[in-house]
Parts: C-alpha cells; sequence; structure tokens
C-alpha cells in the first residue's frame, strides 16, 4: 500500500494513497459540515479526479453517500478503474465501520 500523509491543518489533509502500481495524491477538505472533498492533486493513473462523501440522517442510522469522478489513463488506470468499480464498495464499507467503530472504542465484527 502507497499512504504518505504530506500535511494536515483542522479542515484539510494532502495525502498520497493507493498500491505502488496505482496512486494518486489527495487533498482532503472536510470545511464543510456533513461532507469530505477530495480533490486529485496527482496521479500515476487518472485525471480530474475528484470524490464527494455527504453524511446524512437516515432513519436511526447515518448514511454516507459516496459520489466518485475519475478519467482513468492507459492500461494501469483501466485496470484500477475496473478495480474500484467491482471492490471498491465492499472494501469501502468494511474499513469504514472499523474506523468508526476504533473511534466510537466499539468492538469489531
Amino acid at each position: 500500500m502507497v499512504y504518505e500523509v504530506h500535511s494536515v491543518d483542522a479542515t484539510y489533509a494532502d495525502v498520497t494513497e493507493g498500491i505502488p502500481f496505482a496512486w494518486s495524491r489527495e487533498r482532503y477538505d472536510w470545511s464543510e459540515p456533513g461532507v469530505v472533498r477530495l480533490t486529485q492533486v496527482d496521479s500515476n493513473v487518472a485525471r480530474d479526479g475528484s470524490i464527494q462523501y455527504r453524511i446524512e440522517a437516515a432513519g436511526k442510522g447515518t448514511r454516507i453517500v459516496c459520489d466518485r469522478h475519475r478519467t482513468f489513463l492507459g492500461w494501469r488506470g483501466r485496470l484500477a478503474g475496473t478495480l474500484m468499480t467491482v471492490a471498491a464498495a465492499p472494501i469501502l464499507r468494511r474499513q469504514l465501520r472499523k474506523g468508526i467503530e476504533r473511534y466510537a472504542g466499539l468492538p469489531s465484527p
């Protein structure tokens, strides 16, 4: 895994993440309550990338909506884009659930 935090402030972080053959540098911005935006700064497989997470009340729980927009380039980009389309949702759900449980001090399933 590639994961490097370049800078962090009260409302943003600059992070490079991915895997060795497909990485992206993103600027995370959480200055708007209930919204986290990722704007792509650099990538070896994509351009014009953005992701937005919106947190919404849903009954007694919370719903997180993810809007992803990327233009993948080359064979590595097409492979990364295909993997993200096929496998990203369950992986992201699991990682988010584990992060929330750690933050809240809840046991993992």
